[in-house]
């Protein structure tokens, strides 16, 4: 499908008459410093071939791809809702579509998603080119679905023409021919997070290619050393003992035999001194694994502070595990998901759904904004305590004799959302307990008889007998 800034919505016929593929990408490369600065140096011209490649490396470490999956998939792990935008009716209908029609989905796969945040924070730009289908179950519903296309494609920005250049093969041209990338074109999709003005500019690869090589030597070091460690190295005791009945120890002959013997059993290089002679492998004094490994922690630690903003929860001691955990999500985790959740929105809903607006509902207007729920979740334990200790503070002061303006504590320590200040409860004496004469006062108690007093017993009356 060509690029076209026409309106009109693609009809069956052309969506299935597309012609134009990404061309075939080569990325290998041994990087080396020089490869490295002439990378920076192309991209400060505007061609990010090279740089695309240097990003493709960075992904083959583990370090990085976990880092950037871990801060991507904290985002794709939720599950966005969209604000209305123009005609307020027509736009309800448009978000029906998009939830329980699942346009979104189906046009927006993670996949895709995952590949253009990735490149955009790498790179600092990430090429999509929309793929219109017309997929069943939607309610004959064309549905832009977006795919990644490799920046390593001969992408780079004309200073002259003040435009963006990509190359797109087509039958029977696999290198293919060099076309104007126009973001937002119901073709291309260009995802920018540090702006537009030289986004490679901001983009990682820059801060994290140097670490990638050192980890990479380091690497290299490391597993030579630990062969040289292990090679076989014969002396002079080893030869006087292979040597045959006769014959001078130190011939020609006999060391060739002795290096042939070793070498059979083995594929590493053997070599047969002469008499005299000895054979020692010199490495640096103490531990040299902590050399290869400090370059490793080193490397490492770069990649988490450079992508995730920190790396409390990776190099971190057993007994700080949790702390780290909570500062490194107010710090970096949550800043970082607020920005990708705002830059992804701005790019869909700036690039692509309005083209799925236009071309389903005739009004670029409607097309809503994706809204990740991004804000963090309350913890109900700590606004407990704080209620508690909010109430004994009250409680403390006016036992104390102060007056406490209820109104504006409860806003210092936001609680006006859920609580309002109300009257103090009047503290009311404990009633009597009830009794049995009907509400009557209960007859006094009889006194006793004073002592000498009691009253001696008279003849029976006839109630008494």
């Amino acid at each position: 499908m060509a690029a076209s800034k026409n309106a009109k919505k693609p009809s069956k016929a052309q969506v299935d008459d597309r012609a134009s593929v990404e061309p075939s990408v080569r990325v290998f490369t041994k990087w080396t410093p020089q490869l490295i600065q002439a990378a920076e140096i192309q991209a400060d011209a505007g061609n990010l071939t090279q740089a695309a490649k240097v990003c493709a490396w960075l992904l083959t470490d583990d370090r990085i791809r976990g880092c950037i999956s871990a801060r991507i998939q904290a985002l794709l792990g939720l599950v966005p809702g969209f604000e209305k935008a123009g005609d307020r009716r027509r736009s309800g209908k448009a978000i029906k579509a998009l939830e329980a029609g699942d346009d979104f989905w189906f046009s927006y796969p993670e996949s895709e998603l995952w590949l253009m945040l990735a490149w955009g924070l790498l790179l600092g730009v990430s090429p999509m080119r929309h793929n219109p289908q017309y997929p069943e179950g939607h309610g004959g519903r064309i549905l832009p679905c977006p795919e990644f296309w490799h920046p390593a494609a001969g992408l780079r920005y004309d200073f002259t023409d003040r435009e963006w250049k990509i190359r797109v093969a087509t039958a029977g041209n696999d290198f293919g021919v060099e076309e104007t990338l126009t973001p937002g074109d119901g073709t291309w999709v260009l995802h920018t997070p540090f702006g537009k003005h030289r986004p490679w500019e901001l983009g990682f690869w820059k801060c994290l290619a140097w670490w990638k090589l050192l980890k990479d030597y380091g690497r290299g070091d490391w597993a030579r050393h630990m062969e040289k460690g292990s090679l076989l190295v014969l002396t002079q005791a080893v030869v006087a003992q292979n040597i045959g009945m006769g014959g001078n120890p130190d011939s020609k002959q006999v060391r060739d035999e002795s290096a042939l013997a070793l070498y059979q059993r083995g594929k590493d290089a053997v070599a047969a001194l002469p008499v005299g002679k000895d054979l020692k492998l010199v490495e640096a004094s103490g531990e040299a694994h902590a050399l290869y490994e400090s370059a490793k922690d080193a490397a490492n630690d770069a990649f988490a502070v450079c992508i995730r903003g920190g790396n409390l929860t990776s190099s971190v001691g057993e007994n700080g595990s949790l702390a780290a955990a909570e500062v490194q999500e107010r710090t970096g985790d949550f800043v970082n998901l607020r920005f990708d959740a705002e830059t992804t929105s701005n790019t869909l809903h700036g690039q692509s759904l309005p083209w799925w607006a236009q071309w389903n509902y005739g009004d670029k207007s409607l097309a809503p904004w994706p809204d990740y729920p991004v804000a963090p979740q309350r913890n109900l334990k700590n606004f407990a305590e704080t209620i508690s200790a909010f109430n004994k503070a009250v409680a403390d002061l006016e036992l104390a004799g102060f007056e406490v303006d209820r109104e504006r504590a409860l806003e210092e320590f936001e609680l006006l959302e859920f609580v309002k200040p109300g009257k103090r409860p009047v503290l009311v004496a404990p009633a009597a307990p009830a009794n049995d004469n009907g509400g009557q006062p209960a007859p006094a108690p009889a006194s006793a008889p004073a002592p000498g007093s009691e009253s001696k017993p008279g003849p029976a009356t006839p109630e008494q007998t």
